[in-house]
């Protein structure tokens, strides 16, 4: 299994510093973005931080699954919803690629579009959590491609 490297994600975004998780080193600016505000801080050239989350999965199926409810049943809502971060690096591992979102303008074009999309029941993997989530075809990101920022990194053998 090729699973994308870091480093593909630092060179994508011209060598900016990274920084891992929240240790007590680390200055406050850094502390209040990361305060569970998604897996990866990279400080960019000009000094803004710039958050990442890191979504993957092993479907087969040519779409991506935004989670609307991560337990319907307690009414928990999904990542779509809760999620707080710049850029949000979906890896699709039967495909070698990961497709990255400008987060805020991904969320925001959600609003009024997303529920035209199937809101299926998460089924791949066995939980205690009714969770739910619309899977999004990829063409259909690509015609949104200028109202959510969308890039894809296809990786080689």
């Amino acid at each position: 299994m090729n699973i994308p490297k870091i480093e593909s994600i630092i060179e994508a975004h011209r060598r900016p510093q990274l920084i891992l998780g929240a240790t007590s080193n680390l200055d406050e600016q850094v502390k209040r973005q990361m305060d569970g505000e998604g897996d990866i801080i990279l400080r960019m050239p000009d000094d803004k931080l710039v958050s990442f989350e890191l979504k993957s999965d092993r479907t087969k199926w040519p779409n991506v699954f935004f989670e609307e409810w991560s337990n319907k049943s307690t009414g928990r809502q999904g990542w779509l919803h809760t999620l707080k971060v710049d850029r949000l690096v979906y890896h699709r591992m039967l495909f070698r690629e990961c497709i990255e979102f400008d987060w805020p303008l991904f969320q925001k074009w959600a609003k009024h579009n997303i529920c035209i999309y199937p809101l299926k029941v998460q089924g791949k993997y066995v939980q205690k959590n009714d969770t739910y989530g619309y899977c999004v075809p990829i063409l259909e990101l690509f015609k949104a491609n200028e109202e959510i920022g969308l890039s894809i990194w296809q990786f080689k053998e």
